[in-house]
């Protein structure tokens, strides 16, 4: 990957890297774990998965001169609160979500926030790029990753430098566990050579040299706990490994979905109450280190 300048270790700081006619920006929030993107083209840009604090993207949309078209979430979020309706009111662009995922998998509600549908093999351009739409749902029925080409995959709530997703937080965890099994084999038949953005981290120690939390797939089938056991296990002990590894259940991912989905409303106070402790969207044999995303 080419060398980007550090800063993805400091609270929603941007790093980033170039290829070709694009650039790559990776905003991350250290407190949380969280990992969100900009992908930029001749002047045009796409944010996947922005955080509630929008500064940073519109500071780096404005310093860097371009426009942000499309706001793009891989899924509904149980961890934090979404940035992504707000960034796209306050830019004038297109929020996108998965329909699965605009319905609260416990309440079985649809969502009040307005959206343009995501679905399997939609394309959306990027100034001379293009950004490949593929399904893989498991973590949430919804969730999607982009893939940039045979060069990049953003991964959202699937792969993660260290670990994986877990399938329970929809409360449906021996369900969807068989669905992110046949996900993830999706994505590892991917060119090896292709990195990984992941929506989380688990520790600071996962970021590279430049100081970007991203990885080649190849790299990751080596050494990833989750696709370790994948490639490993049949279809069947992998459910297992899935349900077995699962981490402590958290009450407050309900309410954040809620929020996320126009169902609930909140102020900052509570907000920010509910993004308390760590983030646990991974399985539990990632856990170690500081950080958020592995646990």
């Amino acid at each position: 990957m080419p060398s980007a300048p550090r800063g993805t270790r400091r609270s929603t700081s941007p790093g980033g890297c170039a290829v070709s006619d694009t650039a790559i920006y990776q905003v991350a929030r250290p407190a949380r774990g969280c990992l969100s993107y900009a992908v930029a083209s001749e002047g045009r840009a796409v944010v996947i998965d922005p955080l509630r604090h929008l500064d940073p993207y519109l500071e780096l949309a404005r310093a860097k001169g371009f426009v942000i078209d499309a706001v793009l979430d891989t899924h509904g979020h149980a961890d934090h609160i979404s940035g992504g309706p707000g960034l796209a009111a306050s830019t004038g662009a297109s929020y996108y979500l998965h329909p699965y995922d605009a319905i609260h998998p416990m309440d079985l509600l649809p969502a009040t926030i307005s959206y343009e549908p995501l679905r399997d093999g939609q394309v959306l351009p990027v100034g001379r790029r293009r950004l490949t739409v593929m399904h893989i749902p498991g973590h949430t029925l919804g969730l999607v990753a982009f893939r940039l080409d045979d060069e990049f995959l953003f991964t959202g709530d699937s792969i993660f430098i260290r670990s994986i997703a877990r399938p329970d937080l929809g409360g449906k965890a021996e369900t969807w566990a068989p669905l992110h099994g046949r996900s993830l084999r999706k994505l590892l038949a991917l060119p090896g050579s292709m990195i990984i953005l992941p929506g989380h981290f688990s520790g600071l120690d996962e970021a590279g040299e430049s100081g970007l939390f991203a990885a080649p797939l190849s790299d990751l089938k080596s050494r990833n706990d989750g696709l370790l056991a994948l490639q490993r296990q049949s279809e069947e002990g992998f459910v297992r490994y899935l349900v077995e590894s699962l981490p402590k259940f958290i009450p407050e991912y309900v309410d954040i979905k809620r929020v996320n989905a126009g169902l609930l409303s909140s102020d900052e106070d509570q907000v920010s109450t509910l993004e308390l402790g760590k983030n646990v969207c991974a399985l539990s044999q990632a856990c170690g280190g500081p950080g958020g995303g592995g646990r």
